[in-house]
């Protein structure tokens, strides 16, 4: 049995100014592959500074609230500022999803003197033992948004197994209006407007995400490849019974499966 397991973690952070650091690192295992890869997405004003694959793979390492991850001599670190949460997506005979939001909300700073040097992030870990091509959805939207004083993060699967999710400030909310100007939680009347969007990626995935990773175009299917993928970064403002209490930044994405 080919068995199928990828594990990945998501990090990011994004200065005052709306500059845009995001990192993958993530490790493959599907029959006799054994594939660890990393990738980052440096956005700084209205171009893309940075963005390539890592040619040796690093991983973050995690201690007492504190993650870093080292990139030759520079060294991220994430400090955890709200509790993680953990969820089971998708459970089946075929396969689970686990998705960890480890740090919904964090205090960043590097050494590093090519990016900027604080700001606020977020952190994930997937784990997935279950083909993306072979999950029974056809849209997935996600987003996270991060300020000073609250947080929120969210998933929404549309298709045969739909889904939402939506962590705000630690409680958990499985009803709520999801688009990519908006969050809308009715039970809180609360909303998150979302605004001056920046495209960090557009395109099928065989282009974008997984442009500078040749493997996977042999590997995958190319019904994976031609996935479409929609991610931006935007200004975010929480209304409470229609009082704003609170602005700060977003990133938000499409993917389309069918």
């Amino acid at each position: 049995m080919n068995r199928f397991h990828l594990s990945k973690w998501y990090m990011d952070a994004i200065s005052a100014d709306g500059d845009v650091l995001i990192c993958y690192a993530a490790h493959l295992k599907w029959g006799l592959l054994s594939i660890p890869f990393s990738q980052i997405i440096f956005h700084a004003g209205s171009f893309i500074a940075k963005t390539g694959l890592f040619k040796n793979a690093v991983f973050p390492k995690s201690q007492d609230g504190f993650l870093k991850l080292k990139i030759g001599e520079d060294e991220l670190t994430w400090n955890q500022l709200a509790e993680a949460k953990k969820f089971t997506l998708y459970d089946s005979p075929r396969g689970k999803i686990e998705w960890n939001v480890m740090m919904p909300s964090a205090a960043f700073t590097t050494n590093s003197g090519e990016f900027f040097k604080n700001g606020l992030g977020y952190i994930e870990k997937l784990e997935m033992t279950i083909p993306p091509w072979k999950l029974p959805i056809s849209q997935l939207r996600w987003g996270r948004f991060v300020s000073e004083k609250t947080y929120c993060t969210w998933i929404e699967w549309k298709g045969d197994h739909p889904k939402i999710l939506v962590i705000c400030d630690g409680e958990v909310f499985e009803n709520a209006e999801i688009s990519e100007e908006e969050i809308y939680i009715p039970q809180k009347d609360l909303r998150l407007k979302l605004s001056k969007q920046k495209i960090l990626r557009e395109g099928n995935i065989g282009g974008t995400a997984f442009k500078k990773i040749p493997f996977f175009h042999v590997i995958f299917p190319s019904k994976v490849l031609k996935m479409y993928e929609w991610k931006a970064r935007s200004f975010g403002e929480i209304f409470k019974n229609g009082e704003k209490i609170s602005h700060g930044w977003a990133i938000h994405e499409i993917v389309r499966f069918t």
